[in-house]
C-alpha cells in the first residue's frame, strides 16, 4: 500500500484569521472556499503537496446534520473543546484498492464519500474520502482519513502551481518538516500503523522537552512523530484533555527557531 501525507486539519473559529497570521509570518497562505454540504469553510497553506487546512463553521445547522463525514462529525462533537489540531489526512492515488486493502486488514471503512469545495473564484474542486475506524478502539476519530484527489501527484502539483496555490514562501525553502501525534500506547500504535498502512519506524528517542517516548515513521510528505508521555508535559496534557490527536506542526526554513500558538495549536517555525 502506498500512502502519502496529505494535510493536517486545524479547526478554528475564523480560518481567515489563521491565514492572515501565517501570511504575516511570510507564508503563502490563502483563503480556500466553502463546503456547502458540510456547513464549513477553510483556509490553506501548501508546502508542496502537503498542506495545513484551517477549517471552521459557516452553518452549524448543516454541519450538525452531516451523516457521512466523520471529520465534520468530530468537529461538531468536540467543538466545546475549542480550537486546535484535530486530524490528519493520508493521500492515495487508488481509492478502490486502498479501501479494499484496509478492510482486509480489519479496519471499518465508511465511504468512499464524495467531497467538494467551491473555490473563491466560483469553480468547484472535487475529491473522494474514506473514513476508517479501529473496531477494537472506542475512539472513532483517532485514525487519519484517506483522500484521493483523482489525479496523479504530478498533475496535481502542476494544477496547484497554475492556480497560484503552490508558490515559494517568503520564508524560503519552507517545508512541513514534521507533525507530532499524541498516543496512549506507542508500541501498539506503531504495530497497528505498520500492519494497516505499511509504515515503518525509522528512529526512536526519548524527548526530555516533551517528556515523551517518541518514534518517527517513514511517510512521504512529512515526518510523522508518535509520542507517548513518560512524565508531566504537553503530550500527557493533550491525551488527558483531548485524547489521541496531532499536537505540534514543525515548519523548517532558513531562520531562527520559534514556537508560537495559533488559535489553540502549537507551531514550531524555523523562519
Amino acid at each position: 500500500m502506498t500512502l502519502s501525507f496529505d494535510h493536517l486539519v486545524h479547526m478554528t473559529e475564523r480560518p481567515e484569521k489563521a491565514v492572515q497570521k501565517l501570511q504575516a509570518l511570510g507564508f503563502h497562505a490563502l483563503n480556500g472556499g466553502r463546503h456547502p454540504n458540510w456547513g464549513t469553510y477553510n483556509g490553506i497553506c501548501h508546502f508542496d503537496l502537503s498542506y495545513i487546512e484551517w477549517i471552521g463553521f459557516d452553518n452549524k445547522d448543516i454541519a450538525g446534520s452531516v451523516q457521512d463525514n466523520t471529520l465534520i462529525q468530530q468537529l461538531v462533537a468536540e467543538q466545546a473543546s475549542g480550537e486546535g489540531f484535530y486530524r490528519i489526512a493520508l493521500r492515495t492515488n487508488n481509492m478502490a484498492k486502498t479501501a479494499a486493502e484496509l478492510k482486509s486488514r480489519g479496519l471499518v471503512c465508511h465511504g468512499p464519500v464524495a467531497g467538494s469545495r467551491k473555490k473563491s473564484d466560483g469553480t468547484l474542486l472535487e475529491w473522494t474520502m474514506l473514513f476508517i475506524e479501529d473496531p477494537a478502539s472506542p475512539d472513532r476519530y483517532n485514525l487519519p482519513f484517506i483522500i484521493d484527489w483523482q489525479q496523479s501527484d504530478q498533475d496535481r502539483r502542476a494544477a496547484l502551481k497554475c492556480q497560484g496555490i503552490l508558490k515559494q514562501h517568503a520564508a524560503q525553502r519552507a517545508s512541513l518538516e514534521r507533525v507530532a501525534v499524541a498516543v496512549h500506547d506507542l508500541e501498539k500504535t506503531l504495530s497497528n500503523w505498520e500492519n494497516w498502512f505499511d509504515l515503518r519506524v525509522t528512529q526512536k528517542c526519548k524527548n526530555t522537552l516533551l517528556q515523551a517516548e517518541c518514534a518517527e515513521v517513514d511517510l512521504e510528505g512529512t515526518r510523522l512523530i508518535f509520542c507517548t508521555p513518560i512524565g508531566p508535559g504537553v503530550v500527557k496534557d493533550v491525551l488527558h484533555t483531548r485524547g489521541e490527536r496531532p499536537f505540534l506542526a514543525a515548519v523548517s526554513g532558513n531562520g531562527q527557531k520559534q514556537i508560537i500558538e495559533v488559535f489553540g495549536a502549537t507551531y514550531q517555525l524555523n523562519i
